[in-house]
């Protein structure tokens, strides 16, 4: 007789789950798997579900899994003592005290402090053990291997006694095909994107397709930045260009060619491609493999060089600085230095009595190495003895890396810490080979398997670490204190990558989990997930030049990430937000307070610009950032092009001029005095010296990076001053006499080159340097189109009805202020950042417009006042006005510029 079907539908599941968060109280979350899950046309939504429904079939399911599990007769199962759980893979044992399942929750603080996750129970070293068979999970890269798969450890049963076939097999076999069939239901379901973050178009990420088996590095070409290259497990190495556009928009698996492909090895067993680095000019890349031979292509994949010397797996490649060394580490303990050009060993450094696991550059002829024998050897190419020898790590030591500025060497390792060594002094005399002073960083509770320098060494200098915790943490390298503890991974950490411009640290793990931080503000700022089935991101490579900012990913699933930085809204260009509304108002006029704080808060920096040196993103770093902003588009039009464009331009703008003429004064005053037409030259005299002052201090500063390295230091106290400074100097225009002409004229100048002081105007212009010459040019011309307009409608109206929208203005540049402040404090969403953004921007356009309008006539007005000796002349107090109109409409035409440039992108 045969027994009744068994059936599991995808939506009787989610009626089930629906059921329980109603019983749990989960109402939200209950409503939204309704509407997600389209219950309200399901044929099972309306029959009842008894109250613990779904409790009750999983405590069935848990009886089944202990049948499954102890159906053989044997000693073991018959007096098995460990329990079951849902979450848990059961795993028999006669012991009560010993751990029976394999816990995949995030370790306690507790657990780890007993050793329940230690990176030998975690993770074998690669370097100790062969690859393990195809039913482990992937390995990680170089020399970490990836926790085994549960399913291993698990089979327990004896492979010498093979149970006969009988009718709970064939039950269990039944139940495989029924989930099977469930998970292909599912399959066929849509599904939501693999971000995390909801504003991201999914098409913006080209998942690249080639590879067989598990991709373990990948590192972009330096002078090529359409060039990537990527190996796997089998040693394969692809080339790939991504010059071309995406493809079908619709689908996020997008490649517009074949990749360049190289079959490196014909060992299958132990062929892993576990290290790749490009020289400098990016015509050569150096391969570094598991089967012990180093390789050398070219960016045309063309083989240049290979060398079998080594004996063991090699952990890691490095080109000098230069391009004309190459340095090797490997298993069989040696650090090798290869001579490029002549294509040949140069070197062989045998120092280490275990393996060698990390090296690195301190400068064009000398290095640094690390090992298992918990030593670090700085060598020279060409000397067998060491010039420092650092000891004081109890464990293996994993990696090093030295800082930017080559002054610090950071080593991590097995025994949970990482330390800071001093190498600012090498050269000099040592009456000790060995050196054991070091800053030690300590806290994490598994081993540290990842460093990175924060690439602009500001204050505090910032060092990464990340670990088989699950946690990575940012440290101050110079004190050791640990600035912020990072818990949002659920698995191992194998790799963590800085932006090239040191605005964001990212990591990625077993869980699948890429997540980008704002080390500054340490904080979480978005996260993109990989293929739920084999989820690991075995490493990061983050490149960004003039036009590209991207992520290439190398993942578990035999697949290659390529995510678009400039298409993630949450990565994008930032709005700094400075200052309170209204905390300096008693110092000076209300409108040009306003005026000066909304040109203060609102800085667009694009995240794809080219950075001229290591300190011009510290300040922008370390403040507030929230906003829409897309990145800037360098346009380089040709000759033809820019003088047809700058003729539209002078048309458009002679237009305008007409246009607004004939729209607000249909009736035009007489010809304006002598007093008048002398008074108001002055101003703009004033007004324009004022301002290519500001303009070539803001220039010379953002060349030489000096605000920045004031920025580094204290923000926020250094904000705070300049802005005192900026008030104080324009108060002391405002409030000096005139007939004080050498001091009233030093107040100016003060205010007008406050960037040499690094107060505000020069932090408000001098980023915005960042930008392509093509937009700051057309912003400067459609600002002095806009103001020369909009002064002469101000100036040749029949009365003053201007000088009435004060009011109105006043009111106007509130709401401004209060929208740019806004994102600060409060949690607005995408559609309120859109909104907020909105007004400040062309909300601002239009309100500092009409400033002008109002600041003309009461220039004009004060001219007549001084015809008739009611007041002494102050052309200087007059242009400090119209100068922060000018600058507030700037700053906005550059951004509405920049962001039209990147739609037509």
């Amino acid at each position: 007789m045969e027994s009744a079907s068994l059936r599991i539908s995808a939506d009787e599941v989610n009626c089930l789950i629906h059921a329980y968060l109603q019983d749990s109280g989960f109402n939200h979350t209950a409503y939204v798997i309704r509407n997600e899950g389209r219950l309200d046309q399901s044929p099972n939504f309306a029959k009842h579900v008894p109250r613990g429904e779904l409790i009750e079939l999983l405590s069935k399911a848990l009886l089944y899994m202990e049948v499954e599990a102890h159906h053989v007769g044997n000693a073991l199962t018959a007096n098995c003592k460990s329990g079951f759980s849902l979450l848990d893979l059961h795993v028999c044992t006669l012991d009560h005290n010993v751990k029976s399942t394999v816990d995949l929750s995030v370790p306690s603080s507790e657990a780890l402090e007993k050793g329940a996750l230690t990176a030998k129970e975690a993770a074998q070293k690669r370097k100790a053990d062969a690859p393990v068979a195809e039913d482990a999970r992937s390995e990680k890269r170089r020399k970490k291997e990836v926790e085994r798969d549960h399913s291993v450890t698990a089979s327990t049963t004896s492979a010498s006694n093979p149970p006969k076939p009988s009718k709970t097999d064939a039950r269990a076999s039944q139940l495989e095909a029924i989930i099977d069939t469930t998970l292909r239901d599912q399959s066929n379901m849509p599904k939501p994107p693999t971000f995390r973050d909801d504003r991201t178009d999914v098409a913006k990420t080209r998942l690249l397709e080639g590879h067989r088996t598990e991709v373990f590095v990948c590192a972009w070409n330096p002078a090529k930045p359409d060039i990537l290259a990527s190996g796997s497990k089998d040693a394969v190495l692809h080339l790939w260009d991504l010059s071309q556009p995406l493809g079908d928009p619709l689908l996020v698996s997008s490649s517009t060619k074949n990749p360049l492909t190289l079959a490196l090895s014909t060992n299958e067993t132990q062929a892993d491609l576990t290290s790749l680095d490009w020289n400098a000019d990016g015509t050569l890349l150096a391969i570094g493999s598991y089967d012990s031979i180093l390789r050398i292509c070219t960016s045309s994949g063309e083989m240049y060089f290979s060398d079998p010397k080594h004996q063991g797996p090699i952990f890691a490649t490095r080109f000098s600085p230069s391009g004309r060394w190459l340095l090797t580490a490997s298993l069989d303990g040696t650090a090798c230095v290869w001579d490029v050009k002549e294509k040949k060993l140069h070197m062989q450094s045998r120092r280490h009595h275990d393996c060698c696991l990390d090296v690195d550059w301190f400068d064009d002829d000398t290095f640094a190495s690390c090992g298992a024998d918990k030593l670090i050897y700085l060598m020279k190419v060409g000397t067998a003895e060491p010039i420092r020898t650092y000891q004081g790590h109890e464990s293996e030591i994993n990696q090093i890396k030295f800082n930017p500025s080559h002054t610090l060497l950071a080593s991590c390792s097995d025994d949970r810490s990482t330390r800071v060594w001093d190498v600012s002094s090498i050269f000099t005399k040592s009456e000790s080979l060995y050196h054991t002073e070091s800053l030690i960083l300590e806290g994490h509770r598994g081993a540290v398997s990842g460093i990175g320098w924060c690439p602009n060494e500001g204050q505090p200098v910032l060092l990464a670490t990340s670990s088989f915790d699950y946690t990575s943490r940012i440290w101050d390298a110079m004190t050791g204190a640990c600035l912020q503890v990072f818990t949002h991974h659920k698995r191992p950490i194998y790799t963590l990558s800085w932006s090239p411009d040191g605005q964001w640290l990212s990591t990625g793990g077993g869980d699948g989990w890429l997540h980008v931080y704002d080390p500054h503000a340490r904080r979480k700022v978005w996260s993109w997930r990989s293929d739920p089935q084999k989820r690991g991101i075995f490493e990061i490579a983050w490149q960004q030049t003039e036009n590209v900012d991207q992520i290439a990913l190398a993942l578990e699933s035999k697949k290659v990430a390529v995510i678009d930085v400039s298409q993630v809204a949450a990565l994008q260009s930032i709005i700094f937000f400075l200052f309170p509304p209204g905390s300096l108002s008693a110092f000076a006029p209300s409108h040009l307070l306003l005026i000066t704080l909304t040109s203060y808060p609102l800085y667009i920096v694009p995240s794809a610009c080219k950075r001229p040196n290591a300190f011009s993103s510290s300040f922008f770093s370390k403040t507030s950032s929230r906003g829409l902003m897309n990145d800037a588009v360098v346009v380089r039009p040709t000759q033809q092009q820019a003088w047809r464009r700058y003729a539209v331009t002078a048309a458009t703008i002679a237009g305008t001029v007409i246009g607004v003429q004939a729209f607000l004064n249909r009736d035009t005053r007489d010809t304006l005095s002598a007093a008048e037409q002398s008074y108001l030259h002055d101003s703009f005299k004033y007004t324009g010296g004022g301002l290519v002052l500001t303009a070539l201090a803001a220039r010379s500063m953002f060349k030489a990076g000096l605000p920045f390295r004031i920025m580094s230091a204290n923000p926020w106290l250094v904000l705070g001053v300049s802005l005192a400074g900026s008030i104080g100097s324009m108060m002391g225009v405002f409030y000096t006499a005139p007939e004080n002409t050498v001091q009233k004229h030093l107040f100016w100048l003060l205010h007008a080159k406050r960037q040499a002081f690094n107060a505000c105007q020069a932090a408000t212009l001098s980023p915005l340097f960042f930008f392509s010459p093509a937009i700051l040019s057309r912003a400067a011309l459609y600002t002095c189109g806009v103001v020369g307009s909009l002064s002469y409608v101000g100036a040749t109206a029949k009365n003053d009805k201007y000088l009435y929208m004060g009011g109105p203005l006043l009111a106007g540049v509130t709401v401004v202020a209060l929208s740019s402040l806004a994102p600060m404090a409060l949690p607005l969403g995408m559609r309120g950042l859109a909104i907020a953004e909105s007004i400040s921007l062309y909300g601002g356009l239009a309100v500092f417009s009409g400033f002008v309008l109002y600041d003309t006539q009461k220039i004009l007005q004060h001219g007549r006042m001084v015809e008739h000796g009611a007041m002494k002349p102050d052309p200087m107090r007059e242009a400090i006005g119209l100068e922060l109109d000018m600058i507030n409409i700037f700053i906005r035409l550059v951004q509405i510029l920049a962001m039209q440039g990147n739609r037509k992108k």
